[in-house]
């Protein structure tokens, strides 16, 4: 017997273990001796006869004390002993009641919610060994209930499981909660309590794809009882929208631009909703937006330059990437041009020595265009601009 401390008194020796406390559901190393159904062990021990024994005119002796408290106050209790050797057996009491070796002692005296005392005495010509063990019995299923997910909830991508469990008989240890996903253990990303618990949650976060899901839990209380629960819930997988501002744009100064963003989209179909301002403005520009909360906002270019307009949309969840969008006026002076008018031009050089000519369609911006007649020369294809 380890962690025993002799007391020598009146040629008696008296061997004290420390107290002990255990609660409902924990067993202790013992000699196998069978539970009835819905049975499990409060308290377990085994103790030794030391060596030599006491001689035949019984001196000597060895008494063995321990404590237990049980933490449990429901259910009943039975006492089982067990007496190894050919001898006498040896004097065993539970609170003072003395208990029948080998023999199941129904409705034995076990205090609830108080401290127990165990005593075995070996007398000058007892067995070599004895055991105890304090049975309760639980015939009551054990509770379990998902807090999260919430039944027919929708999730984006994680999933924060949550499951409730309590028992408060026997008690569930952590190798009585059985766990899966869709049909999958995922028991082992579950953390919870370590020991046997009255009460007790195990959780995890868990990636699931977009779709039905069903989580489902098996949990064994200490006596072997045993309940399910089961929850199914859907996920979504959102993707962040799409910006698309629209293709860059000609205009002549003065002219009112209105620009599209409709063909930014969302792969989930959610609506959206606009952001628009300017990135870059020509040199002493006032151009403000109008609308730069919809798809199609509008401001008057009224320098010539490039204005630079960025596009933002948002799905009420995520924020799409920037796009941006470039507005060009072409510069004024007259000339009768306008954009998209398909120019014909021509221009000596060099003294008129040489014949420059040919078309262009006017899109505002300055070209370098090659002649037929050989040659270059830089052209703008807006109102005004030069031939």
């Amino acid at each position: 017997m380890k962690n025993l401390t002799k007391i020598s008194s009146n040629q008696k020796s008296v061997w004290r273990a420390p107290m002990a406390v255990f609660l409902a559901g924990l067993q202790l190393s013992m000699a196998a001796v069978p539970a009835r159904g819905g049975e499990f062990t409060v308290f377990e021990k085994s103790y030794e006869r030391g060596a030599p024994r006491a001689d035949r005119r019984g001196r000597g002796g060895e008494e063995f004390q321990d404590r237990f408290s049980v933490l449990n106050p429901k259910g009943k209790w039975r006492v089982q002993t067990t007496v190894e050797g050919r001898e006498a057996p040896p004097r065993m009491e539970l609170n003072d009641r003395r208990l029948p070796p080998r023999t199941p002692e129904e409705g034995a005296p076990v205090r609830l919610n108080g401290l127990n005392d165990v005593s075995v005495r070996f007398e000058r010509r007892g067995a070599d060994s004895a055991g105890v063990r304090v049975f309760g019995f639980d015939d009551v299923k054990p509770t379990a209930a998902w807090e999260s997910p919430a039944a027919g909830s929708a999730s984006t991508g994680t999933v924060v499981a949550v499951l409730r469990v309590g028992d408060d008989r026997s008690g569930v240890g952590p190798g009585g909660v059985a766990i899966t996903l869709d049909g999958v253990d995922v028991r082992n990303l579950f953390t919870g309590p370590t020991s046997a618990v009255l009460s007790g949650k195990f959780q995890a976060a868990l990636a699931v794809a977009g779709g039905a899901h069903r989580l489902e839990a098996r949990v064994t209380d200490g006596a072997g009882n045993e309940t399910t629960a089961a929850v199914n819930f859907g996920a979504n997988t959102n993707t962040a929208p799409v910006a698309e501002a629209g293709a860059a744009v000609t205009v002549t100064v003065g002219d009112v631009v209105a620009l599209d963003g409709s063909g930014s989209s969302d792969a989930e179909g959610t609506p959206l909703t606009y952001v628009w301002d300017f990135q870059e403005r020509p040199a002493g520009s006032t151009a403000t937006l109008t609308g730069a909360d919809t798809a199609t906002p509008i401001f008057t270019a009224d320098r010539a330059g490039i204005y630079k307009v960025r596009l933002v949309v948002s799905d009420g969840s995520l924020t799409s990437g920037p796009d941006t969008v470039d507005v060009t006026p072409g510069p004024g002076g007259g000339g009768g041009v306008t954009v998209g008018d398909v120019v014909a031009w021509r221009e000596r050089v060099e003294g008129g020595a040489r014949l420059m000519y040919g078309t262009f369609k006017a899109s505002g911006r300055k070209r370098d265009v090659d002649g037929g007649g050989h040659g270059d020369a830089d052209l703008y294809g807006g109102p005004g601009g030069d031939l």
